[in-house]
């Protein structure tokens, strides 16, 4: 038999494999850049309809730019900003590895942390959640976020609910179920993901598998799930686990938070960081300012 080039029969059968893939997410995940670009279908939603928020960027964001630096690439920044971010960086490397510490890093994310105030990242984004509430509908958070003690934070989940509280949120009147951990899931610090008062803690795992885990945990299938994250990825992990279930989904990618990028003031921010080195105690953006003009 002659040996003949089956690369092109190869190239069609990966093809017929993926394309319906390619097809599912993009039916399924729908760019936006604002929630009132949705209010038709959240207006369908009903009380067998689950909707759910990320945190960060989606339904707040933080008051203190030191925040984003803790976490965000440097390309997330604005270009003139971008160099200033690198070198930042670099000098908080080479502080962390004179102190012979390896939890500088976490204590300075955690101080952080523990002072940030929050906003809601749009101003309508209360009343959208609150309206949705008001008609029965069940609605959670669901966060990356790691869980239990990190440094100074006694409990990353409480945390994250102080978060949503400065802004007049409270998810923990959907479901009876108050607080439960997710042992079969990946634990990120030595502690497992949680759902604590309507804020379903993933703990770094993907977040379809981890809102998978909460719908069989509460014992309830809803008849739809609508998801908003600012990570794609994100979206494609809870698109890709809802089909596995056969739930029906609708994720928006909310790119809010991209439309401009952040901006810092160098100024306060290297005061923050040599206010941190000196006394390891993390100054506002606020306070900071106090202190440069006094």
């Amino acid at each position: 038999m002659k040996f003949q080039n089956r690369k092109p029969y190869i190239y069609l059968m990966l093809s017929l494999i993926f394309l319906p893939a390619c097809s599912f997410f993009k039916s399924n995940i729908k760019e936006i850049a604002s929630l009132t670009q949705v209010s038709d279908v959240l207006d369908k939603a009903n009380e067998n309809t689950l909707v759910v928020f990320d945190m960060d960027d989606t339904l707040i964001a933080p008051a203190d730019n030191m925040f984003h630096l803790t976490w965000r690439e440097a390309n997330d920044f604005d270009a003139a900003d971008v160099k200033f971010v690198k070198q930042l960086r670099k000098d908080f490397e080479k502080i962390a590895f004179s102190k012979n510490d390896p939890d500088y890093l976490n204590k300075f994310r955690a101080a952080v942390f523990a002072k940030t105030q929050f906003n809601s990242a749009e101003p309508g984004t209360v009343s959208i959640v609150k309206n949705l509430q008001s008609h029965g509908v069940k609605v959670i958070a669901l966060t990356s976020s790691n869980t239990g003690r990190f440094v100074v934070i006694e409990s990353m989940q409480k945390w994250r609910q102080s978060n949503l509280n400065q802004v007049g949120l409270n998810f923990s009147t959907s479901f009876e179920l108050q607080e439960a951990s997710f042992y079969k899931l990946e634990k990120m610090f030595g502690f497992y993901p949680v759902f604590y008062k309507g804020i379903l803690c993933a703990a770094g795992n993907p977040k379809g598998k981890a809102l998978a885990a909460f719908i069989e945990k509460v014992g309830w299938t809803p008849s739809n799930v609508i998801f908003f994250d600012d990570g794609y990825h994100h979206c494609k992990s809870v698109a890709s686990e809802m089909k596995k279930l056969g739930i029906p989904v609708k994720c928006f990618w909310y790119k809010a938070a991209c439309q401009t990028k952040i901006k810092l003031n160098h100024e306060v921010v290297r005061y923050q960081f040599n206010h941190w080195v000196e006394r390891e105690e993390f100054l506002t953006d606020e306070k900071a300012l106090i202190f440069l003009h006094h």
